[in-house]
């Protein structure tokens, strides 16, 4: 995914600390700036309302085996969390990716449980209690929002992150990132998010708000 979104032949700003760990291992050192945010959306978490699942979609003609989710994987998640939401009794809001935004009303035929919403990831942000996704910029988004992320990877297809960061570990409870590769684990992140007080975030993003690092 880096390839498509980093380029070697000029200077590439470091938004975040999960960007600035890849370039540090694969890129010299003149070939990218720490800035801070820059383009991620920044908000002011306000209440836990719900959890909010957002991933990438692709329609088969942008299609691309890493960093997407298809829409039959999207539909069986769906399925997944539309159970979640009514064993646990939890509200789960779905941000359909803008290229399958126009299937809302046909999604909400199917998952009566979950709601949907085409609201900016800004206002979404400010009532979520965390985010689950996989493979989206929500994911970055949310971390500069102060909004703990749920890295659910199925598919068991990536290596996001250490185990050190998982939620097998009990020394990282507090953590803002957890990644789990199956439906369990994800329930027990989620009662995590629910009963935690403290949450760090320092791993992941710069403190700076995103109106220093532009003025």
């Amino acid at each position: 995914i880096a390839e498509d979104v980093t380029s070697r032949d000029s200077i590439n700003c470091i938004q975040s600390i999960l960007a600035h760990n890849f370039f540090k291992k694969n890129f010299n050192k003149k070939n990218y700036k720490i800035t801070g945010n820059l383009i991620f959306s920044e908000t002011t978490k306000k209440r836990n309302s719900f959890f909010l699942y957002a991933v990438t979609t692709r329609d088969f003609l942008n299609m691309q085996f890493y960093g997407i989710e298809t829409f039959y994987e999207f539909f069986s998640n769906l399925q997944e969390l539309e159970k979640i939401s009514n064993e646990m009794n939890i509200k789960i809001c779905v941000k359909p990716h803008p290229i399958i935004q126009d299937q809302i009303h046909n999604l909400k035929k199917y998952f009566n449980k979950l709601e949907f919403s085409g609201k900016k990831i800004s206002l979404l942000l400010r009532n979520s209690t965390a985010t689950i996704s996989f493979s989206s910029t929500a994911i970055e988004d949310s971390l500069v929002s102060s909004v703990p992320v749920i890295l659910f990877d199925k598919s068991n297809r990536y290596n996001h992150c250490s185990s050190s960061i998982s939620i097998n570990s009990i020394n990282d409870k507090n953590s803002a990132v957890h990644y789990v590769s199956d439906v369990i684990k994800l329930k027990n992140c989620i009662k995590l998010c629910l009963s935690r007080k403290k949450i760090n975030f320092s791993k992941f993003i710069f403190n700076k708000k995103i109106k220093k690092n532009i003025l």
